[in-house]
Parts: C-alpha cells; sequence; structure tokens
C-alpha cells in the first residue's frame, strides 16, 4: 500500500526513431541509489504517421462530444476585405497549458449557416500554437478545432461566431488584435488567444471612418473593462490603406504587469469626439 501511495508517472517525448512498434529498453533510477524503483523496463510507441493523425483529427472534428484530455482554446477576428467586398476572418488557436504550449497536429473547420465548409486547415506545430486566414460573406459561422499531442492526448472545441464589422455609423471597426511583439517589423502578427507572454504585446485594430478627418487611436491596458483606470494608455500609430480603411497599431509594455486577467482596449477619436471603441481580455500567468 505505502508503494501505491508513492507511484509518480514519468513522461517523456518519443523521437521519431523510437515510433517503430518495437520495443525499446528503458531504466529510472534515483540519485544517491538508496530507493527501490519498480518501472517498466522497456517501452514501444506505434508506427504513427501524419496521414494517420490527419484520420484522427478529422474524427474528433466530426465528433459530437468534445475531447477534453488535452486543453485547447480559440479566438476569432474579423476584419474587412475591401478588394473582395468580403470579410477576412483570422483564427487563432493554442494547445497545452504551459506558457510555451506543447507540440500538437491542430485541425480546424469553419462551417457556414447553411452547412456548408467554408474553410479548412491543418498544420503540425512545435509550439501547440498556430493562426490561418479565411476570406468569408458576413455571416454566422461555426468553428470546430481539434488538436492531438506527441503523447496522443487530444482536445477538441466547438465555438459560434457572427462574422460581421462593428463600430458606429461614423466608424466602422474591426476587431482588436494581441499579439507578441514580431521578431522585425515587416513580420506578420501572430494573434494571442488568451495568455500573454513577454515583455510586451501588439495591440492592433483596422477601422474605416466614414466622415473623414483626422481620426485618433488611443490603445489601453486596464483590469476591468471600463470602470477602472487604465495601466498604460499610448497613442497608435496610424496608417492608411484602400477604400478609406485604415491601420492602428501600438506596442504595450507588460513586463512589470502581476499575473492576472486585464483587457486591453482601443479607442478612437474622429475631429476630437469620440467614435468608437474596441476590448479583449488577456492573461498573464505567473512567471
Amino acid at each position: 500500500m505505502r508503494e501505491l501511495s508513492g507511484h509518480y508517472l514519468l513522461a517523456f517525448e518519443a523521437s521519431d526513431g523510437d515510433r517503430d512498434a518495437m520495443a525499446h529498453r528503458i531504466r529510472v533510477t534515483m540519485a544517491g541509489g538508496r530507493q527501490l524503483v519498480r518501472a517498466r523496463t522497456h517501452f514501444s510507441v506505434p508506427a504513427t504517421t501524419l496521414p494517420a493523425r490527419g484520420a484522427q483529427l478529422s474524427a474528433l472534428l466530426r465528433a459530437l462530444s468534445p475531447a477534453t484530455e488535452l486543453p485547447l482554446r480559440v479566438a476569432t477576428y474579423t476584419y474587412a476585405e475591401p478588394a473582395r467586398r468580403a470579410l477576412r476572418v483570422v483564427i487563432s488557436a493554442e494547445a497545452g497549458t504551459g506558457a510555451n504550449g506543447v507540440g500538437a497536429w491542430l485541425g480546424f473547420v469553419l462551417v457556414d449557416a447553411a452547412g456548408i465548409i467554408a474553410a479548412t486547415a491543418t498544420i503540425e506545430s512545435r509550439s501547440g500554437q498556430y493562426a490561418f486566414s479565411c476570406v468569408v460573406p458576413e455571416g454566422r459561422y461555426t468553428l470546430r478545432a481539434a488538436a492531438i499531442d506527441a503523447m496522443g492526448l487530444q482536445g477538441s472545441v466547438e465555438r459560434v461566431f457572427a462574422a460581421r464589422l462593428g463600430g458606429t455609423p461614423a466608424v466602422r471597426l474591426g476587431d482588436l488584435m494581441l499579439a507578441p511583439v514580431p521578431a522585425s517589423p515587416a513580420a506578420p502578427l501572430s494573434p494571442i488567444v488568451d495568455r500573454a507572454i513577454g515583455d510586451a504585446l501588439v495591440a492592433y485594430i483596422e477601422f474605416q471612418a466614414l466622415e473623414a478627418a483626422r481620426p485618433v487611436v488611443r490603445m489601453l491596458i486596464t483590469r476591468g473593462v471600463s470602470d477602472d483606470p487604465p495601466l498604460f494608455t499610448t497613442t497608435a500609430a496610424v496608417s492608411s490603406g484602400a477604400d478609406g480603411w485604415a491601420a492602428a497599431r501600438a506596442t504595450m509594455p507588460i513586463a512589470d504587469l502581476p499575473p492576472g486577467s486585464y483587457f486591453a482596449r482601443a479607442e478612437v477619436d474622429v475631429d476630437g469626439s469620440p467614435a468608437g471603441g474596441l476590448s479583449r481580455p488577456f492573461t498573464i500567468a505567473a512567471r
């Protein structure tokens, strides 16, 4: 009974050479050698290929009940696609619980209100994080996402969302995106789902001021949505795009913020008057 109460699970990530369904010897010891350790003397890993993972992902995406072995989070962001008179939906996902995620195979299906598949994607991600975009008409969509990690743990999630722009009659707004600071200014942003890591975040929105003028965009970090005083405020850099659309972007430091839940907020002023705002929650984990 004492041995059972002292049971531990030791895990490791198998290399490609281990995935051959053959027996491989393994030995577990403790420092000092004074403890008796009972452990398996060998292990074997079934031969697994990417097509097999693809079949497993497909089964997860079709399943009626979600898989919960592997934590999986998703987020969606909607922007205008002026050249095609449509919307661009950015989908971001992260698998695992650690700050840096865990390597995983990820699969996605986006289905419109008529039950027609609008977009699909499959990727092997070493970090367990992945983001992709697709162009769709405005409407209601169901996003199904699934993930399988190197240990075979599975997770899936389903989210229903409306792909449409926000804002007011004076200003049309795309969603507020939060992303780690990219390696170079020209590198694309990789939006987070919830967990913020590193010393800073990039806040990004796209907007169209229909009645002209001098738009000013402020980016803030608060503890609450609107009532709490901001912990950080900065004026975003604004760059013009096609058909009157513009993008606003700012880098916000988070290194000095204690672990906890926060909100990032974008406030748009046109000709000195408030014209719209967006907020998005994020979390800073214990470092």
